[in-house]
């Protein structure tokens, strides 16, 4: 009985479809990206256009809302985990942003 328990203790009671830690650090990237842009744009804060682009980043990576609720409620139960995965996030975030400001933008536009 020790070594089932042993075997099996990195992911005990996770949902049957549990997303995977580096899936979740890249939809979760794209989720944040997607709330800044609606944040930013007041005419896209209706909850339709909310859940259209969550919808579309769940096509992109082939999973269904349910899919990502019990996997957010299954890490959010594991908390550590949890804090690895949006530690993934930040770093994506960053590399994203450092790539923006290499970007060249057009006469007169300041950046930060």
């Amino acid at each position: 009985m020790a070594v089932f328990f042993i075997s099996c203790g990195g992911h005990r009671n996770a949902p049957k479809d549990l997303i995977s830690e580096d899936k979740l650090a890249s939809i979760l990237t794209e989720i944040h990206i997607a709330d800044g842009l609606i944040g930013e744009q007041t005419s896209l804060k209706d909850k339709k256009t909310k859940e259209k682009y969550y919808n579309s980043i769940f096509f992109k990576y082939k999973i269904t809302r349910k899919q990502f609720d019990e996997s957010m409620a299954y890490y959010t139960r594991n908390i550590n985990v949890l804090n690895k995965i949006y530690f993934k996030v930040l770093e994506n975030l960053s590399k994203l942003q450092a790539e923006t400001e290499k970007m060249p933008h057009p006469a007169g536009e300041e950046t930060e």
